[in-house]
């Protein structure tokens, strides 16, 4: 029997979920046994909405799965909460009732098959706590208790994102994405300690409104190691635009590069790591590469306490809001596809405006889009020249309110 409010729920979350014009797949209970013909289409998308805990030969089917999912799709499954059929059986045993004949799938063997199906996983979470329809009671559960303790371990029904495992991608262009503001000091030593990535690289300098001779620092050494150095110089001015955020996304406008790389010019990590940051995106470890700066100790005043606390915070609360660990929101080196970060713009909301930094949109625009995000450990320095240009507190209210709005959008769903 059909259950209207659910099937209702489940809908909104695949338009939820889905990114506009993806080619996609819903396979359910209905259509499971011939969805898969011999003609090997490739979706960009595949939902499995319950019908594991139905198939004889799950292993085989999910191989059936990896054939038809295109090498950079997405593959999402929507199953139940395995204690449900144990409650359930154990009330059909005290009636006498013909026991349920079901596959118990915890999340952890769902993840185990995906393993052995050559994919993996990329965020596991309680997607539906009740299929009653009560008013303002089913919403709280549904919404926002489900993910609290205990209510995510007896959700009715719970989701799993997961993509293909792959290999070395090919060398292909970069393109170095560095804001620079009031930084004069720093740009010969920053030019000079560049690693070469990528069989092609350019570095985009990013000015905005410097007090000091930075713009006139960028000009001369752009002219005096254009011919020099293996890669090719750049700058743009900001203009009109202010601050880091928009500095990065002008330069992401003007870059050439398929993967794009963003580097602080305080040199607060040194630039040699953008290797790791480099060969961590081409061996496809990640989608977005985000430098985590709190494992390695601290080089004496690099990170004052209060930002430590609130950086300690955010990535707490981002970590729950995205279902992915993150352990340092706020560092500013990170690397992604440029195509993938053509599909975040598209998808930006005024939340933006909010985030000061970019890094926020850049880790909400990956999760929305099912993005594998994974931390980089680097280590942290004293810079050695100017002074930080962060509003310690203007900057953190300006977090908080772009936090809310991305837990209404992303968990309440409204």
């Amino acid at each position: 029997m059909a259950n209207k409010p659910l099937d209702h729920f489940l809908n909104q979350f695949i338009k939820f979920v889905l990114p506009a014009n993806k080619h996609h797949l819903l396979v359910s209970s209905d259509n499971r046994q011939n969805v898969f013909g011999p003609k090997q289409q490739a979706y960009e998308y595949i939902f499995l909405n319950q019908v594991l805990e139905e198939e004889p030969d799950i292993q085989a089917f999910l191989d059936q799965v990896f054939l038809h999912l295109a090498p950079e799709g997405r593959l999402i499954i929507i199953y139940r909460n395995y204690l449900h059929y144990f409650l359930k059986n154990l009330l059909n045993i005290f009636s006498a009732q013909k026991i349920d004949a079901k596959n118990w799938l915890s999340t952890y063997d769902l993840k185990t098959f995906l393993s052995l199906g050559n994919f993996e996983t990329i965020v596991a979470q309680p997607l539906c706590f009740t299929q009653l329809n009560i008013p303002l009671v089913s919403f709280l559960l549904n919404r926002l208790l489900l993910y609290f303790y205990p209510f995510n371990h007896l959700a009715f029904l719970h989701y799993m994102s997961a993509r293909k495992k792959t290999h070395f991608a090919k060398d292909t262009s970069v393109s170095i994405i560095i804001p620079v503001r009031n930084e004069a000091g720093n740009i010969k030593k920053l030019l000079n300690a560049l690693p070469l990535i990528g069989n092609r690289c350019e570095v985009i300098f990013v000015e905005g409104h410097s007090q000091d001779n930075t713009l006139a620092e960028v000009k001369k050494c752009i002219a005096q190691y254009q011919k020099s150095l293996p890669f090719k110089l750049k700058l743009i001015n900001q203009g009109l635009g202010k601050g880091k955020a928009d500095a990065v996304r002008q330069g992401f406008a003007r870059a050439k590069g398929e993967i794009l790389v963003i580097y602080d010019a305080d040199m607060s990590i040194k630039a040699a790591e953008l290797t790791k940051f480099y060969l961590a995106i081409i061996s496809h470890q990640g989608e977005l590469i985000n430098g985590s700066r709190l494992i390695y100790p601290l080089q004496g005043q690099a990170m004052q306490s209060l930002n430590i606390l609130g950086n300690k915070f955010f990535s707490l609360l981002y970590s729950w809001i995205i279902g992915q660990k993150i352990k340092d929101t706020l560092c500013g080196t990170k690397a992604l596809w440029k195509k993938d970060y053509l599909q975040i713009k598209q998808d930006l909301s005024l939340t933006h405006k909010y985030d000061p930094f970019g890094d926020f949109d850049l880790l909400l625009g990956a999760s929305k889009l099912n993005l594998k995000i994974i931390d980089l450990p680097v280590r942290y320095y004293e810079r050695t020249y100017g002074t930080t240009n962060i509003k310690r507190f203007q900057n953190g209210w300006q977090l908080l309110k772009y936090s809310l709005l991305a837990i209404k959008e992303l968990k309440l769903r409204l």
